[in-house]
């Protein structure tokens, strides 16, 4: 009875700090990348998917849209995501 306690607290110590590490990781890259939303030359910039994000990301600021940072799944689910509209210059060329 002890070893089989014993086995369990181990396998379940070990999923939880693959568990642990993988929120970790997320925190550390939602962190990353939003703190490049809020930069004047960002080098994420160059990338299309960011800056399509960050101008989902500026609607968040000026109004209760857009909470999500990269998956906008329960924005969608809750009402609450709107989508940015592309600059200018994309809708010319």
């Amino acid at each position: 009875m002890i070893e089989a306690t014993l086995a369990w607290v181990l396998v379940a110590g070990w999923r939880l700090a693959v568990a642990i590490g993988e929120i970790v990781v997320l925190v550390v890259l939602f962190n990353a990348v939003h703190t490049q939303f809020h930069l004047l030359a960002p080098g994420l910039e160059r990338r299309r998917w960011f800056r399509t994000a960050r101008r989902r990301h500026e609607l968040h600021h000026d109004a209760d849209v857009n909470f999500m940072v990269g998956d906008h799944f329960w924005d969608r689910v809750f009402g609450t995501f709107r989508e940015a509209t592309p600059p200018a210059e994309v809708l010319r060329a």
